[in-house]
């Protein structure tokens, strides 16, 4: 089936609000719409549905990407939706209130696609979620971390970094573009690799590890070792008071 368009929706802490989401009638413009990028998408996919089956023709397909939408609890401020994505599997087509009377449906050429990261600030999911949907995990590789890495001077201190935090506060892409760029600017300016990654460690990296699992001090053992070795003075020392915390409190963090 072609693909038509998509349309990202970020989540936040307290989960969107219905008129987030699905738009809103102008209090002072009686009959005048405020739409949300959602709500567009919605009324485009039905629209394309309609139109595909006057045509004949297969309809292209609408996805609405709702990013880290565990932020909040899903079943809550997504509950119409789940109600009616269990009616359209027993048919085509539902019609959803949007708001001031208006009404779209939902049609099967429109996908929902939710990004989720699973740690201490986010919710679980209820059964019902689950059973309104498909679980795609997608794990974290050496070997995908090693290729984003490349060559990079400083590829083998960062992979011995990822092995060690990996099961306490493990980071991927997004970290690793950052620690690049930074260090790219900071050997233009004159600092060498080494001094750059060594704040990057300290500025990125450690502030993720927290907590009173007993892997957090086989982490930071490892790491202090790897510090110590490669002559990065910041991120050791900040390091060290974090494992003298973590001996006298059975727990530690960055700050």
């Amino acid at each position: 089936m072609p693909w038509a368009r998509s349309g990202v929706i970020p989540s936040r802490r307290t989960g969107p609000r219905t008129q987030d989401l699905l738009g809103y009638e102008h209090p002072l413009r009686k009959g005048d719409y405020v739409h949300t990028e959602f709500s567009r998408l919605l009324e485009e996919a039905a629209t394309e549905w309609s139109r595909a089956a006057e045509a004949q023709r297969d309809a292209r397909s609408y996805y609405a990407i709702l990013d880290e939408m565990n932020l909040a609890r899903v079943e809550h401020y997504f509950a119409r939706f789940l109600s009616a994505m269990e009616l359209r599997a027993e048919g085509d087509e539902v019609p959803l209130t949007l708001g001031g009377g208006r009404v779209v449906t939902l049609t099967p050429n429109l996908y929902f696609v939710g990004t989720v990261n699973v740690d201490e600030s986010t919710h679980g999911f209820a059964d019902k979620v689950y059973d309104r949907a498909q679980l795609i995990e997608i794990p974290l590789d050496r070997a995908l971390i090693a290729a984003h890495v490349g060559e990079r001077d400083y590829r083998e201190v960062i992979l011995a970094v990822w092995d060690a935090t990996r099961d306490v506060a493990p980071f991927a892409f997004r970290a690793l573009d950052d620690i690049d760029g930074y260090v790219d600017e900071s050997v233009r300016l004159g600092a060498t690799w080494q001094e750059a990654l060594d704040e990057q460690l300290l500025q990125k990296i450690l502030p993720r590890i927290k907590g009173n699992d007993a892997r957090v001090e086989t982490c930071l053992k490892a790491l202090r070792a790897r510090c110590d070795a490669e002559g990065m003075w910041l991120t050791a020392a900040r390091v060290a008071s974090m494992l003298a915390r973590w001996e006298q409190h059975g727990f530690t963090s960055y700050f």
